[in-house]
């Protein structure tokens, strides 16, 4: 967990240091503008990029089994529902995070970039395609309902607008491309084509920069505004949505599948483990895109994660004693 928290680390110290020593200001851009440059890449080209990738990987071929895929939708969609009772409570005079930017939370988690890791070191490289399994299930979920919190967030609640922008966000839309892709070129008998292959080592690389470069975009953030865990009530709500109720009714639904034989003790670990982990990058480089506010986010972000180095092994250990 150490390890992988680690490489979390360097590129955002890396952002930090570019933004403090101005190292992407040029005579006619400002490192306000290279940031939401970068920021706009990562949304439009690399996040995407690594969601289709992630469906057409022929290391990892998906098994949509659907006790699995329920357990990793639904007990977002129970984070998700607990932000909405929470956010933009007054608590003690503290004005807690809006309910958006909980829900954003609750439902992006970094499973993705630190889940995968996690899964091969603790549980094994053979449960990778499982994970991915659950990874794109949260994927394809969390960046359609994400965008439209967003938008409600904003004020923007005309149905139209609100499917005109999911439509043309390359981000909403890479789930849907990425399961068509892979459900044509197998039915079709391409997905061994040597273009097919090509085209998945392309879009790999492109997905790979994803994760540290939106680390670096936070960085970038946070050498301008030094980080803060002021407002340590709204510092545990993000806890509480992301750390424990999304991970507590990932257990409790899926000790009550196993218990009719519908899920086994490998599915249940991976889909805690997955569940477990802290706020996604991408949830601050959302934000950032449509002007929200993004300091919570950014708090978030490094609150969850130093916070998971206990909760995630936990809830591990939880899983394990249960499902034994």
């Amino acid at each position: 967990m150490l390890a992988a928290l680690v490489t979390l680390l360097f590129p955002l110290v890396l952002g930090v240091l570019a933004r403090r020593g101005r190292w992407l200001e040029t005579s006619t851009v400002t490192s306000a503008q290279a940031m939401a440059a970068l920021n706009r890449f990562a949304l439009a080209i690399a996040f995407p990029a690594l969601v289709v990738a992630s469906f057409l990987d022929p290391s990892r071929q998906l098994a949509l089994r659907w006790p699995v895929v329920v357990l990793a939708g639904a007990p977002l969609l129970v984070g998700v529902a607990v932000s909405l009772a929470l956010g933009g409570r007054v608590v003690s005079g503290e004005t807690l995070p809006s309910r958006g930017t909980l829900a954003l939370v609750a439902l992006f988690g970094n499973s993705a970039y630190l889940g995968l890791p996690l899964v091969a070191a603790w549980l094994g490289e053979d449960h990778l395609a499982l994970a991915s399994t659950i990874v794109s299930v949260h994927v394809a979920l969390t960046v359609t309902l994400g965008t439209a919190l967003l938008e409600r967030e904003g004020g923007g609640t005309d149905p139209k607008r609100l499917a005109r922008r999911l439509i043309t966000s390359p981000l909403a839309m890479s789930p849907i491309v990425g399961a068509l892709l892979a459900w044509g070129l197998d039915a079709l008998a391409l997905d061994t084509h040597p273009l097919v292959h090509a085209s998945f080592r392309a879009l790999d690389v492109l997905g790979k920069t994803a994760s540290p470069l939106g680390i670096f975009v936070l960085g970038l953030f946070l050498g301008a505004r030094a980080p803060s865990l002021e407002r340590p009530r709204g510092q545990l709500a993000f806890v509480l949505v992301r750390l424990l109720v999304v991970p507590a009714a990932t257990l409790v639904l899926a000790l009550v599948l196993r218990s009719v034989s519908a899920v086994t003790r490998d599915e249940l670990r991976a889909l805690v483990l997955l569940a477990s982990v802290p706020a996604a990058i991408s949830t601050f480089a959302m934000v950032e895109e449509v002007g929200g506010d993004s300091a919570p986010v950014a708090r978030a972000i490094v609150t969850t994660s130093l916070a998971s180095i206990v909760t995630v092994p936990a809830w591990l250990a939880l899983a394990d004693a249960l499902a034994a």
